[in-house]
């Protein structure tokens, strides 16, 4: 998003180029060596009306939810638990959520002005996954990570931990399952680089334009 609103194609995303020149162009993506550590804590886009914020953590700051402000997050290929508990699997991560995050969003919708009238609190996406051409472990093939975005798609649709959006990825990425440039498109076989990214990100924009 950074680097798509921002027009900044080298360095977008990144929180301090000067320190890390090599995390440029593609490489912004590179997760264990620039993506995580080097990402851009914050950026302000639209002429600095809008502030990128990212949420690192999924939900390490959703009580700051006011209205105006926008939410998105994603997880899944992450354990809830002892060894790998909870990885693409939609079911622990329903009741994951449900125990400490889906109460503060519906708090945060029931939340009442003081003549009584409906505050109007922040919106909220959660965004797939993305479509993995290799996956290393069992829980990563790709019935287990489809399953995933199917039953967390269906969670927040229901409307069970309140008005929760989903924005769709994976079906995107999963078009790129049988061709034959997918490898060039990935530096690792399980994340996607820049064009890939791009794609997803307008996706995102578009999803939010047209949310208003």
């Amino acid at each position: 998003m950074l680097i798509t609103l921002l027009g900044d194609f080298q360095y977008g995303s990144i929180k301090n180029h000067t320190a890390t020149p090599k995390c440029s162009y593609h490489r912004q993506f590179h997760e264990k060596t620039c993506g995580l550590k080097e990402l851009n804590f914050a950026g302000w886009v639209c002429n600095k009306k809008v502030l990128l914020n990212p949420m690192l953590y999924g939900y390490d700051n959703f009580n700051e939810c006011h209205p105006g402000h926008v939410k998105l997050w994603s997880f899944g290929n992450h354990k809830l638990g002892p060894a790998r508990f909870g990885i693409n699997d939609a079911k622990a991560y329903s009741g994951h959520y449900e125990k400490i995050l889906c109460p503060k969003v519906r708090d945060a919708a029931n939340r009442k002005h003081f003549d009584g009238t409906y505050a109007h609190a922040c919106q909220v996406f959660w965004v797939s996954t993305h479509y993995r051409i290799v996956g290393w472990f069992d829980d990563e093939k790709e019935p287990i990570v489809h399953e995933f975005n199917r039953g967390m798609r269906e969670f927040f649709d229901s409307g069970k931990c309140g008005p929760i959006n989903y924005i769709d990825v994976y079906n995107m990425t999963l078009g790129l399952k049988n061709k034959t440039e997918n490898v060039e498109l990935s530096y690792d076989r399980v994340h996607w680089g820049m064009e890939v990214n791009l794609v997803k990100a307008q996706i995102l924009l578009n999803v939010l334009i047209n949310q208003h």
